[in-house]
């Protein structure tokens, strides 16, 4: 059996961090690594926005750029997104834990009552 499949997805996200990192590690010029990556959204970018081929090569850079900008709104927006709904669980869950506490406590100082009045 393959060690892929012994692992963990959780060790399978260790091991990726690990090779991503000692891959990055040797990388002098990272703008020169990416280029490729880089130049090859732009151009999907390009036959998105200009399937045909028809338009000018100044109008095509700017819809290019537009659907770009457009891209990276977009991922700010999720990212804000993902955030708040984070944040908004670890309050409630905070919040939970209080309760809970508060509850526990309540409980408690009760318990203390009736057994003071049970001892009297």
């Amino acid at each position: 059996m393959a060690a892929s499949k012994t692992l963990t997805a959780e060790e399978r996200v260790l091991r990726a961090r690990m090779a991503g990192n000692a891959t990055w590690a040797k990388v002098t010029d990272r703008t020169a690594a990416t280029a490729p990556a880089r130049e090859g959204w732009l151009a999907k970018l390009e036959r998105e926005v200009d399937p045909e081929g028809v338009m000018d090569p100044e109008t095509r850079a700017a819809a290019v750029e537009n659907a770009r900008r457009a891209h990276m709104a977009r991922m700010s927006f999720l990212a804000a997104k993902a955030a708040r709904k984070a944040r908004e669980e670890r309050k409630a869950a905070r919040d939970a834990e209080t309760l809970e506490r508060a509850r526990a406590r309540d409980r408690a100082e009760a318990g203390e009552r009736e057994a003071d009045e049970a001892a009297r």
